[in-house]
């Protein structure tokens, strides 16, 4: 995740930007990827996650050493709880000492 801070004149150009691409007829998805890559420079890195369904190697092994390490480790999803949770046992972000609070909204 990563932030910029525009001006007006910056998001209007670049909506106006999206809007031509958008019409066009030939090389629609070529167009928006340039002007979605023009404006995507200068972020501030704010962090980073990547997760996939199978764990990786080492990735309970990393998890544990960088808790053991002080770090803290958070969890961010959208699956299930009981997902979430089984995921969440199985590469060692949780263990059976915790305590784990579910929150849920609309």
């Amino acid at each position: 995740m990563g932030m910029r801070i525009i001006t007006d004149d910056e998001m209007k150009t670049f909506l106006e930007n999206v809007a031509i691409a958008e019409k066009s007829l030939d090389d629609r998805e070529e167009k928006l990827e340039e002007v979605y890559s023009e404006f995507e420079n200068g972020f501030v890195l704010l962090g980073a996650t990547a997760v996939e369904d199978k764990l990786q190697t080492d990735v309970p092994n990393t998890i544990h050493d960088l808790r053991r390490g002080g770090i803290k480790v958070w969890m961010l999803t959208g699956d299930k709880f009981e997902t979430a949770e089984n995921i969440g046992y199985s590469c060692r972000l949780l263990d059976e000492e915790f305590h784990v609070y579910k929150l849920e909204t609309d």
